[in-house]
């Protein structure tokens, strides 16, 4: 799936990410505050982020969906990632859905810049990927692994239709809930 796949939304555009994107998302993984409830929980150094970016592009590569740049519509700006993560659901952890298998269960997650928490933006982001998966990918399931503590993301996770499945341990290592999405008459 190249560049030119781009879910468009009111303020927010998805697009896949490039290495051109890597001092926007280093703004971003570096931050502590942002990653307080993502991975291990720690920023990222300047290099993990490269490897990080690197996997990002190349899952979409393999799979034609992944983890989308999300900048902003009026302006380009990088304001953060959101879109699908397949995960192996004995493990929880993250790769290619080709890598995965069938088994595997799609990740709907979002992650913003902190300036932008509160505006709306993730929501209206995960939002396009959802009905994206749903309405092109065929999907009629997705799951968030939300960390113990992230509460807005639970309350954005309860907005979007998300449903409390039950309690995991992530792959590295820290207490998460599942929440399910299901496509149906009631979405």
């Amino acid at each position: 799936m190249g560049a030119e796949l781009r879910l468009v939304g009111e303020r927010v555009v998805l697009r896949p990410p490039a290495r051109d994107d890597l001092d926007g998302f280093e703004r971003l993984f570096t931050d502590p505050e942002v990653m307080r409830y993502v991975a291990y929980g720690r920023p990222l150094t300047p290099s993990e982020v490269e490897e990080w970016l690197g996997r990002m592009i190349s899952r979409f590569e393999a799979d034609g969906f992944g983890q989308f740049a999300l900048t902003r519509r009026s302006d380009g700006l990088l304001i953060g990632r959101a879109g699908l993560l397949p995960h192996d659901p004995a493990t929880w952890r993250g790769g290619s859905l080709s890598e995965l298998g069938p088994q595997a269960e799609i990740e709907l997650g979002w992650m913003l810049a902190r300036e932008f928490w509160g505006h709306g933006y993730a929501a209206e982001a995960a939002r396009v990927a959802r009905d994206w998966a749903w309405n092109e990918l065929g999907l009629s399931r997705l799951v968030s692994i939300i960390q113990v503590g992230n509460e807005r993301s639970v309350r954005l996770a309860v907005r979007l239709g998300g449903r409390l499945e039950r309690d995991l341990t992530t792959s590295f290592g820290k207490r998460a809930q599942l929440y399910a999405y299901s496509r149906s008459p009631a979405e």
